[in-house]
């Protein structure tokens, strides 16, 4: 009966210590940029159970990289920093998604497998630059697509600095409207926490107007023709706000005040010679001297 015991405790351990289980860890993702790769170690904290320890580790995968009639055959030991250790970390990337078998073997030659598949975010940026110039106090629509894309989505977009914007957040078609010349920017996250910084993209620049220069727009705009004149002058503001129209002789003396919703002034009962025509806007008084032949 004893034996019969003996026998049967060696068969269940036996049994137990066969049962080796590998433990390659959660599904990953890589974020991948120009500066590289973040870094992701593969396995989980407890990579076997079960068996005789100590263990030895294998990671293995397979990728065929064609170039033209070529083919060529990458091995983990290309994607791995290590391919026997229990948790390596992931150097470079190739296909998306791409599987790692780990075999964990006990002390006694008992197997165990398991797979893990590692994704990979990747980000693509352009350095092209938009520009704008505009008058301080103006606004310009941004209306092209930011210069940072990929990523796994849902993105979300966050535009710097938040200066003069409708809406840092919108990936277009927003309103700037700065106080000074300014360079943007746009980082970009995508769904799994990846992210890319974008170089400037739309540069604003702006000008500021004095105000010789809107009395000499104004005055530019306002035309009296024709001139020398027999009698009838027609009169062009632009689309002005006109508060007052008067005429006067040489001498500054008030002649007549004309209407404003009028742009024909009738002189010919005046006697020939010259005369002011004084026209006050909202910012300054406008003075053109005619002549009646």
């Amino acid at each position: 009966m004893k034996n019969i015991v003996l026998i049967i405790s060696l068969v269940l351990n036996s049994y137990l210590y066969s049962q080796v289980t590998a433990h390659a860890g959660n599904d990953a993702i890589v974020c991948v940029s120009c500066d590289g790769i973040s870094e992701i170690q593969l396995g989980s904290n407890i990579v076997a159970t079960g068996g005789v320890s100590p263990y030895t580790y294998s990671w293995e995968a397979n990728y065929n990289l064609v170039f033209g009639s070529t083919t060529y055959t990458l091995t983990a030991s290309d994607f791995l920093s290590d391919t026997t250790i229990s948790n390596p970390i992931i150097i470079y990337v190739e296909e998306n998604p791409m599987t790692f078998i780990l075999t964990v073997t006990d002390d006694i030659g008992t197997l165990g497998k398991d797979t893990v598949i590692v994704s990979t975010s990747s980000f693509i940026s352009h350095l092209g630059i938009c520009t704008h110039s505009l008058i301080s106090g103006d606004s310009v629509e941004f209306v092209h697509g930011p210069n940072v894309a990929g990523g796994i989505p849902p993105l979300t977009y966050l535009w710097k600095p938040n200066h003069g914007l409708s809406d840092s957040t919108s990936n277009t078609n927003f309103w700037i409207k700065p106080t000074e010349s300014t360079s943007y920017y746009v980082t970009v996250e995508d769904s799994i926490g990846c992210v890319a910084v974008g170089p400037p993209f739309f540069i604003v620049y702006v000008g500021y107007l004095e105000i010789k220069e809107v009395i000499a727009s104004e005055e530019d705009l306002i035309k009296v023709y024709p001139n020398p004149s027999n009698g009838s002058i027609y009169l062009n503001t632009e689309d002005l706000n006109i508060r007052a129209i008067s005429i006067y002789n040489i001498n500054k003396k008030l002649m007549k005040e004309v209407g404003l919703n009028t742009n024909i002034i009738d002189l010919s009962n005046y006697p020939k010679g010259v005369y002011l025509i004084k026209i006050e806007t909202e910012t300054r008084t406008v003075t053109k001297r005619i002549i009646l032949e």
